[in-house]
């Protein structure tokens, strides 16, 4: 099943760009290294298609598979491989073939560390003796002065470029922190805000619950809560079959205060006269 070029994961087309532009490069110094050397038809046409369609038809094939990361780590072996094969068939010319061994431990090394630098070596070490054993040894390390060139512009524009994938991805990775750091703060101190509201509501409830039930003036629970307890202290008596009794209090000649001192001074005795019950009994 053909997945679609979301769901490629970077390094696939990352790695694309950079084995294209690379191979490219190696063309053309293992093209200057071979001319006047006697290669036939069938050899250039090798490198023809191992250094500018073969970077097309691996990529296609890690865009193709179900996990694209992992078919992009056998493209990788397969790249070191091939590699160490064409250094074994071109009689192992040093800035050529240590130049194709440095990009591919490099790459390898920047996506899996030390393990991948030693698979790449691993990798290209099997191609070489592949070659050796079908087609024996070779060594010819001279290489042409601008193929040489060539290959160290190459490799420095290789090292460069993966310095400059590696800061990029880190640059938008330490950005992402960054981003995920304010957005846990924000969050946090959205959370404390609604902790904070809630505790305040809860306070609010409490004191409407309280101001609900008790008396304004006095301070004294008032006929509401006296309904609501009447009928849960009923229940439990008869539950407990214990007696309840009801003690009703009066205020004898009050109207005389309220006429005599006026409302204000009568308010001030019913205030004075709650404290004195909240005082004498119990909750």
């Amino acid at each position: 099943m053909r997945l679609s070029a979301a769901k490629v994961h970077w390094l696939v087309r990352n790695n694309y760009l950079i084995r294209a532009t690379s191979f490219v490069a190696l063309f053309v110094a293992i093209g200057m290294h071979m001319a006047g050397r006697g290669y036939g038809a069938v050899a250039w046409g090798l490198l023809g298609m191992q250094f500018l369609v073969y970077p097309h038809l691996v990529f296609w094939r890690a865009r193709r598979a179900r996990d694209s990361l992992k078919a992009e780590f056998s493209n990788l072996a397969i790249d070191t491989l091939l590699l160490g094969v064409w250094a074994a068939a071109l009689g192992f010319p040093t800035w050529i073939a240590f130049t194709m061994f440095m990009g591919s431990a490099l790459n390898s090394a920047t996506i899996r560390g030390w393990r991948g630098a030693l698979y790449a070596f691993l990798s290209y070490f099997a191609g070489a003796l592949l070659w050796v054993i079908g087609a024996g040894f070779r060594y010819a390390p001279e290489t042409e002065f601008l193929s040489v060139a060539l290959c160290l512009v190459g490799l420095t524009i290789y090292v460069l470029n993966v310095g400059n994938v590696t800061f990029v991805r880190n640059l938008k990775l330490r950005n992402t922190r960054e981003t995920l750091k304010r957005h846990e703060q924000a969050l946090l101190k959205a959370n404390l805000e609604l902790e904070a509201g809630l505790a305040e509501i809860q306070r609010l409830q409490a004191e409407l619950q309280e101001q609900a039930t008790r008396d304004p003036l006095t301070g004294l629970y008032n006929r509401r809560y006296f309904d609501e307890t009447l009928e849960r202290e009923l229940a439990r008596a008869e539950r407990e079959v214990s007696p309840l009794c009801l003690m009703m209090i009066d205020l004898d000649h009050f109207k005389q205060v309220n006429d005599s001192y006026g409302h204000q001074a009568g308010d001030e005795v019913l205030r004075m006269f709650g404290a004195m019950l909240r005082e004498s009994a119990r909750a």
